[in-house]
């Protein structure tokens, strides 16, 4: 597996939606680790799930970046900020958070240990082919900076 990170800004502060999708491509992807911080001084509440449906027609998707150690070979995932048709909303959550209204208020999710050469082991929340996991507003929430980190 090749390590591959993101570091990006939402944009969609609407209650009841998706404000970023991890779409794994043609490999199923491990996710190592998922940190935000908030950008305006508004309490927020978030969700990590898996949606029923993907987002359709994701507009301007972003391919992860390749760490500077890892592997050539390109990755496939992809993250989207907006959509034709965004994702529905998870049935249950993964992970929940409610953010106290402060400028710069962080939130830090690791999923799995890692080995020696920083890599995720078996227990990374993994993602399959082709289905994706929504970071959800589950409030009315602040724009916020998302760093991501997957295995692939």
């Amino acid at each position: 597996m090749a390590r591959y990170s993101l570091g990006l800004r939402t944009s969609n502060v609407t209650i009841a939606n998706a404000t970023l999708e991890i779409i794994a491509g043609l490999k199923p992807l491990k996710l190592a680790q998922m940190d935000f911080t908030l950008n305006a001084a508004t309490a927020s509440v978030f969700g990590l799930g898996r949606p029923a449906a993907l987002g359709l027609t994701p507009t301007t998707p972003v391919g992860l970046l390749m760490d500077a150690n890892g592997d050539p070979a390109a990755g496939t995932a992809l993250v989207a900020l907006a959509w034709g048709t965004g994702p529905t909303v998870p049935a249950s959550f993964i992970k929940r958070i409610s953010l106290a209204g402060e400028i710069g208020a962080p939130a830090v999710w690791s999923f799995g240990a890692t080995d020696s050469s920083g890599r995720v082991g078996n227990n990374g929340l993994v993602i399959p082919a082709g289905h994706s996991l929504v970071l959800w507003n589950l409030s009315a929430v602040s724009v916020v900076d998302v760093n991501l980190v997957i295995d692939e």
